[in-house]
């Protein structure tokens, strides 16, 4: 009868494992070096040598929670997925005659040649030096390629904190450091820290009714938290204080009514754009009196936020979408055609998905209403951001509209309500 099998011990699946990542180490370093020199030069490298880069080798990006810290299991399994894939995706040039490799090859490979050829001056065997001479180039612009790659990782850091972060819970970001540590075990690592911060929360009376709020801030890569703090001056307050920066906050309300009316965007996009738009406030001023400031979603304007100034703070208290009736444009629009708040929930024409197709810019009769409103903007974030979308409409907006104001014919207003 024949024997069964053995199945593999987890020391041997260790060593397995280990046996292939030191192969695959090898074979990167050798089309690495030969791709820098364009000549085979790795074979000149005694194989000693090539043990010891082994031993000292930078690692790979590494994606860690710093002690104190709490990250959710699967957003550090995301990051970690995400990261990896991204950096193996983003290419980079790194030598003279352009020859390219992945930015986790950059930060793995490309820097164990740097500390390699680093100490080529006082190695001593046969053909050191025209190894040396064919990575010279590479070295020639290291520093402008570390900093290149430096910058690339920078975005990606920042980019994937978007997908994550959400100012009503909680905001995240990343620092990368190259760090020599026992720790960690032997050679260099990319360290990547995945930090969080849950955002201060508090309760202000407004209008007789606690309004529970967050402080309005975001994450930056790097950097951490960065605030939101306006000067009553912005808002022609003039006191003694005017100059003293305030904080800001913003309801729960506001944020509902930024992703119900932008409904075709994530969440971080639409946090991100908030934070961006009050970091360079333009104030505004409805009929009432009421502060408005510009929202703009990539510097292109999609509404206001309404706030009020509680306590020695600023309390942002909803999200007006630039079609509504609060705002100078929505009342054009209405002052046009008699289009009023029921008449445009029916449209949908009070949701940016609406806009986010070519019909309507397509149509001249129907963009000519919305430019002759200052609505002019949310034809500018099709074509701006339109790759963005998370939806579109599913039928003719244009022609619903033409024909529910009775205007397919003429552009002269035809009242609704008599």
């Amino acid at each position: 009868m024949a024997q069964r099998k053995k199945k593999p011990s987890a020391h041997q699946h260790q060593k397995l494992a280990s046996a292939q990542h030191r192969n695959e180490f090898f074979r990167l370093l050798k089309h690495v070096i030969n791709g820098i020199s364009g000549e085979d030069i790795y074979s000149l490298i005694p194989k000693n040598v090539l043990e010891n880069l082994y031993e000292l080798r930078t690692h790979t990006l590494r994606v860690v929670v710093p002690n104190g810290k709490k990250v959710p299991h699967e957003i550090l399994y995301d990051a970690k997925c995400i990261l990896s894939a991204w950096a193996k995706r983003e290419k980079i040039a790194i030598a003279p005659n352009g020859f390219e490799i992945s930015l986790d090859e950059y930060y793995s490979i490309a820097l164990t040649v740097m500390n390699f050829y680093n100490g080529l001056t006082t190695d001593k065997w046969p053909y050191v030096a025209i190894v040396k001479t064919g990575l010279d180039g590479f070295i020639t612009d290291s520093e402008i390629l570390f900093n290149e790659a430096n910058t690339r990782l920078y975005g990606i850091l920042q980019a994937f904190g978007i997908g994550i972060c959400d100012m009503s819970k909680t905001l995240y970001w990343y620092k990368h450091e190259i760090v020599s540590s026992p720790d960690l075990g032997k050679g260099i690592h990319n360290v990547v820290s995945l930090f969080s911060h849950d955002l201060e929360s508090a309760v202000f009376v407004i209008g007789g009714h606690p309004r529970p709020v967050k402080r309005v801030g975001w994450a930056i890569a790097y950097k951490g938290i960065g605030w939101v703090e306006l000067k009553p001056s912005l808002f022609d307050v003039n006191s003694v204080n005017a100059e003293t920066p305030m904080k800001v906050y913003v309801q729960s309300h506001a944020l509902l009514r930024l992703a119900e009316r932008l409904d075709c965007f994530t969440t971080g996009l639409l946090h991100l754009n908030l934070y961006h738009s009050l970091k360079d406030a333009k104030v505004f001023y409805d009929n009432n009196g009421n502060i408005l400031i510009e929202y703009r979603f990539f510097d292109t304007k999609a509404g206001y936020l309404r706030l009020d100034i509680v306590d020695g703070v600023i309390v942002i208290r909803t999200f007006l979408f630039v079609t509504n009736s609060g705002t100078p444009e929505g009342q054009m629009l209405e002052k046009n055609t008699g289009l009023q708040k029921l008449d445009k929930k029916y449209l949908a024409i009070d949701k940016l998905s609406t806009f986010m197709t070519s019909d309507i810019g397509a149509n001249q009769a129907v963009r000519k209403i919305f430019e002759d409103a200052g609505c002019h903007c949310l034809l500018e974030l099709y074509e701006k951001v339109d790759v963005l979308s998370t939806k579109h409409p599913e039928q003719s907006i244009s022609t619903l509209m033409l024909e529910y104001i009775g205007r397919s014919d003429s552009l002269s207003p035809i009242p609704l309500y008599e």
